[in-house]
C-alpha cells in the first residue's frame, strides 16, 4: 500500500473523519503527524473502519493508530543515504565501495576502472584483496578502529601492479545497517614521483655514507 502524505492541517483531519460513517471496509486514512501532551511530534499511522449503528441509525466507527515515528524516520535516512551513494556511484572520480568490515557489498565503476576487476567480480569480494599484502593489517586495523581522516597506502590491481593510493572512511546507514563508505584514490603521479625521488636520495645518502666515506688523517 502506497504511503499517503503526512497531513497536519485540521481541515483534512475533519475531512477524514466525516468519511468514517460512511465506509463500507477497513481503509487506511494515512499518516499524520500528532503532537503529543508532552510536547514531542510525533508520526501515527491510521486504519479505520465502521463497525455497526446505534439504536437511533447513526453509524458507530473505529480508528487503530499505530506510532511510526522511528520506522518513518529510519525511512527517511536511509532514502538519503541511498540517494548520496547513487550520486557517488555515478562519479567519475575515484573508486567508491560499501562494505561490512571489508567484504563489498556495492561499489562504484571507478573502483573497477582503478583495480581492473569486472564490478561483478567485486561485488561479494573481500577488499583486502585489493590491497598489498604488506599494508593489509594497516588498512584493516583502520577499518575495525572506524577511523575517518585520510590515510595512505598501496593497492595491487587485478594484474598484480602495486600502485600508490589514498583511501578514506565514512560510517553510514545502509538498508537499514550501519555500514562503511570507503574512497579510494590513486595519488598524483606528481606525488608519486615526489615519492619516488625521496626514495633515491635516502637510498643514495645511505650508500654514500656507508660505502664512500673515507677517513682523511690530519
Amino acid at each position: 500500500m502506497d504511503r499517503k502524505c503526512l497531513r497536519t492541517k485540521k481541515e483534512d483531519v475533519r475531512e477524514v473523519i466525516s468519511r468514517l460513517y460512511h465506509l463500507s471496509e477497513m481503509i487506511h486514512d494515512g499518516e499524520y503527524q500528532i503532537k503529543t501532551k508532552s510536547g514531542r511530534n510525533r508520526i501515527w499511522d491510521f486504519h479505520s473502519m465502521t463497525i455497526g449503528n446505534l439504536p437511533d441509525g447513526r453509524a458507530v466507527a473505529m480508528s487503530v493508530a499505530v506510532d511510526v515515528t522511528e520506522r518513518v524516520l529510519m525511512d527517511n535516512q536511509l532514502k538519503e543515504s541511498e540517494q548520496r551513494f547513487q550520486i557517488l556511484h555515478n562519479a567519475s572520480f575515484g573508486g567508491l565501495a560499501i562494505h561490512d568490515q571489508g567484504i563489498i557489498l556495492e561499489c562504484n565503476q571507478g573502483l573497477s576502472d582503478i583495480t581492473g576487476y569486472s564490478l561483478n567480480e567485486l561485488t561479494g569480494m573481500d577488499g583486502l584483496l585489493l590491497i598489498a599484502p604488506d599494508y593489509r593489517a594497516f588498512v584493516m586495523e583502520k577499518i575495525t578502529s572506524g577511523y575517518e581522516k585520510p590515510y595512505e597506502a598501496y593497492g595491487v590491481r587485478k594484474d598484480k601492479e602495486i600502485y600508490p593510493l589514498r583511501l578514506e572512511a565514512r560510517n553510514l546507514p545502509y538498508q537499514g545497517n550501519k555500514f562503511e563508505l570507503l574512497s579510494l584514490e590513486i595519488l598524483p603521479i606528481k606525488k608519486r614521483a615526489e615519492k619516488r625521488c625521496l626514495i633515491v636520495k635516502f637510498v643514495l645518502k645511505h650508500y654514500l655514507t656507508k660505502r664512500l666515506w673515507v677517513p682523511i688523517a690530519r
